[in-house]
């Protein structure tokens, strides 16, 4: 196992093959391309280029086309619940800096009008792309884009295993004894051990939390899960959301949809879109979707 920092983030790289050190060198320098490109406080990354000239066609690299298509993708199969377009949002609660460098002094935290539908000029063949005049972050949806893109770089070179970038990733196939990977679900309300064990044998995994990046603003508590719908901190009773899919890029993009469901109506959610989804709500009580039960093999007591 290969532990390094990228995205903010702990990464943790586990190859199953012995002899796997070129293919690790492979998954961090994937992974460091996908940091590089999609920092949004760096700008001088494409994304943030390319947030500077929203309003026109820019062409950009194959690496971020294929990141913007992952996410009008999820904005278009979410019905806007997951929308890249809460940056702004985000810099007028005070977070357009590092998080750690957050101090809580943003202006506002009142609701802004309801967003038009997103309609950017995309051609991925051309990777060519004009947002329509508003920015963009692609914050969770290029964390688990990384660990989908670090993988594929391992397996180009004849290895599998896992990659987890600060509690969220995917993994390409069994361990190195052929069994299943087990995931831990972390406590958002900051418990030492997990609620819950999840078992993945190919896939991504997300969490969606409010436990790390949460701050004040005006005396409000605020967290960075933006709801697109009024520009504020959504999720109303949740504390997070954990949702196994096809990869971790689209984990990402429904973990984030579900957790702005909202504690009322998660399960509803979950069931309309045959999500495997686990949350913990404000009490730390802990409920989950009918498809995420075959891989539940363990809950806290």
């Amino acid at each position: 196992m290969v532990t390094k920092i990228a995205m903010a983030s702990p990464v943790r790289i586990i190859a199953t093959a012995s002899a796997s050190t070129d293919a690790v060198a492979a998954a961090w320098a994937a992974i460091r391309a996908v940091e590089s490109s999609c920092n949004r406080f760096d700008p001088s990354s494409e994304l943030s280029l390319l947030n500077a000239h929203s309003r026109e066609a820019v062409a950009i690299s194959p690496l971020l086309c294929d990141l913007v298509g992952i996410a009008l993708a999820g904005y278009r199969s979410t019905n806007g619940r997951f929308d890249p377009r809460v940056l702004s949002d985000l810099e007028r609660m005070g977070y357009d800096r590092t998080f750690r460098s957050v101090d809580g002094l943003g202006a506002s935290m009142a609701d802004r009008p309801e967003r038009a539908d997103w309609t950017p000029e995309f051609d991925s063949k051309l990777s060519l792309v004009t947002l329509g005049g508003e920015r963009i972050d692609l914050g969770g949806v290029a964390k688990g884009a990384a660990a989908d893109r670090g993988l594929a770089a391992m397996a180009a070179m004849g290895v599998h295993g896992l990659i987890d970038i600060g509690g969220d990733g995917a993994a390409s196939g069994p361990d190195e004894i052929g069994a299943p990977w087990s995931v831990g679900v972390e406590d958002p309300l900051g418990g030492s051990e997990p609620v819950a064990v999840l078992t993945l044998e190919a896939g991504g995994y997300a969490t969606s939390s409010t436990r790390l990046r949460h701050w004040k603003v005006g005396g409000e508590q605020a967290h960075h899960l933006i709801d697109p719908r009024t520009g504020r901190p959504g999720g109303a009773g949740l504390r997070s959301v954990t949702v196994l899919s096809a990869s971790g890029a689209t984990a990402e993009v429904e973990a984030k949809g579900a957790f702005l469901s909202g504690a009322q109506t998660i399960a509803e959610y979950a069931a309309r879109r045959a999500l495997a989804c686990l949350w913990v709500d404000d009490d730390g009580d802990v409920g989950w979707s009918e498809p995420m039960a075959p891989s539940l093999i363990w809950m806290r007591s």
